[in-house]
Parts: C-alpha cells; structure tokens; sequence
C-alpha cells in the first residue's frame, strides 16, 4: 500500500518553478541536481472541455525524497507546498490524495 502522494492540480499550477527551486534549497542540491522538476504535460495544447491547456506540472524524481523531506521530518509542510503560488501541489496521505483527485483535473504521484 502508498505511503505518500503528491497531488497536482492541474487547474491551479501556473508552471512557475517556484516548487522546483524550494526543493533544490531545503534539500541543498548541487547545481543540475534536480528532485522535483517542473515538466511539461505534453509538447502541445490539449482540449478539455473545449478548452485549451498547456499543462506544465512538477513530477518528483521519486517520492522517497519527499518522505525524507526534512521539513516533513520536523513537522511542517514541506517548503515546495507552501511556497506554491497557486496552491497546487499537496503532499499527503494517499488515500485523501486519491478522493482530492476525483474532483479536480489533477496528477497523483504515489508511493
């Protein structure tokens, strides 16, 4: 069974790196040492709802590091959710990541 998800909301994350960067910091990665990378969904619009979206979101290189997070380890947020400028990312419990989802356009990422 997961032990930890990440969930992405797709209708608020506006791709702005901000998560990335936190990452990189709180865990003092060298430079091109990346843990949480903000990619593209695909190289081009998709149509939702006849909507178009270009979807960037982060996706982590694996949520172990984010079970090791060292301010999960103390007890807060960690530092890639809190400084996300549109509250899109959340990371959790599997099992309210996956009822969150169902209501959202959104990525879950388990472990």
């Amino acid at each position: 069974m997961a032990k930890i998800a990440m969930l992405v909301d797709l209708e608020r994350c506006v791709g702005c790196f901000a998560c990335q960067n936190a990452c990189k910091m709180v865990n003092n990665l060298p430079d091109g040492v990346i843990w949480l990378r903000v990619t593209p969904k695909e190289q081009k619009p998709e149509e939702v709802d006849g909507r178009l979206y270009m979807d960037r979101f982060p996706v982590p290189v694996t949520l172990d590091i984010c079970m090791n997070c060292p301010d999960r380890k103390n007890g807060h947020q960690p530092l890639c959710t809190s400084v996300c400028m549109g509250k899109a990312l959340w990371i959790g419990d599997p099992d309210k990541a996956l009822e969150m989802a169902k209501s959202r356009r959104a990525v879950v990422f388990t472990k």
